[in-house]
């Protein structure tokens, strides 16, 4: 089983989006998908449960409960676990880094969202993950490219 965890300090990200957009197309590809939900808010396993798909499991968790879910997913048939984290660097995104195989940061091209992903970037990078090849698996996901031909300006009806 591969583990996808999904991290930044910064709200407002995309993390639950790329969560949710990552086990569609990891289904699409023939993976046995599993979401974790560590979110207080819980988008991830709303999103989830209303989808209705008897294949996507999901469950909403604390830190705490994630060592247990991880070895139970383990011994499954599943193939794929994707963990969407809450915003900031805490224990469930502590515990969501040393669970991983790689570590993605959902990055907006802001400075604000570059600076805060920096925290993110080096306590991966500190040996937290859950291997010795894992310590290479880190990605920076930049999301929402500024384009000139989305101008509302430009658009207006008059």
């Amino acid at each position: 089983m591969r583990t996808v965890a999904l991290i930044t300090q910064k709200g407002g990200s995309g993390k639950s989006t790329l969560s949710a957009s990552l086990a569609v197309a990891a289904q699409g590809a023939r993976e046995r998908v599993f979401l974790i939900d560590m979110d207080p808010q819980k988008s991830l396993a709303t999103w989830a449960q209303n989808r209705s798909d008897d294949n996507l499991g999901v469950e909403a968790i604390y830190s705490s409960k994630l060592p247990r879910v991880m070895e139970t997913l383990a011994a499954s048939q599943i193939s794929l676990t994707i963990i969407d984290t809450p915003a900031g660097l805490t224990l469930g995104s502590e515990a969501a880094m040393r669970a991983a195989d790689l570590v993605l940061i959902p990055v907006r091209p802001t400075v604000f969202d570059i600076w805060a992903s920096e925290a993110t970037r080096r306590r991966a990078r500190g040996g937290r993950l859950r291997s010795e090849r894992a310590a290479d698996a880190l990605g920076v996901i930049v999301r929402r490219r500024v384009c000139r031909r989305s101008d509302p300006a430009r658009h207006r009806r008059g």
